[in-house]
């Protein structure tokens, strides 16, 4: 693997972590809601034992959702406020720019040939 690569890996992951956070916590949100629909169900609805049933299935299901995308969230979360930060945004912003210089030092690499001098 490239040097290079090493650099554009760790950048790609604190971009795709950002992007995973958001949707996340939308996923989370969205659960949240559903949640309170099932429950305000349960409370206000004259359902029979299938129904509740049912619902409560439902309901654990969500549940469970909601604890994976709040666990995702919770992990995520403290990678997303190091790149939020005005110092970090600085040290990304050099690290893009080192990520460019050594990609063109591979590239010369790559390229380099020799001229002869005195032999044809």
């Amino acid at each position: 693997m490239k040097k290079s690569e090493y650099i554009e890996q760790f950048l790609n992951f604190l971009a795709e972590a950002e992007n995973a956070y958001n949707l996340a916590l939308k996923e989370k949100e969205e659960q949240e809601k559903l949640e309170s629909d099932y429950i305000h169900t349960l409370e206000l609805e004259d359902l029979n034992y299938r129904e509740r049933s049912k619902l409560a299935t439902q309901l654990r299901n969500c549940l469970r959702e909601r604890r994976r995308s709040k666990d995702i969230v919770e992990l995520l979360e403290p990678i997303v406020l190091f790149k939020k930060e005005d110092s970090n945004k600085k040290t990304l912003g050099k690290l893009t720019q080192l990520l460019g210089e050594v990609r063109k030092i591979e590239r010369y690499h790559e390229n380099r040939h020799y001229n002869k001098k005195v032999q044809k």
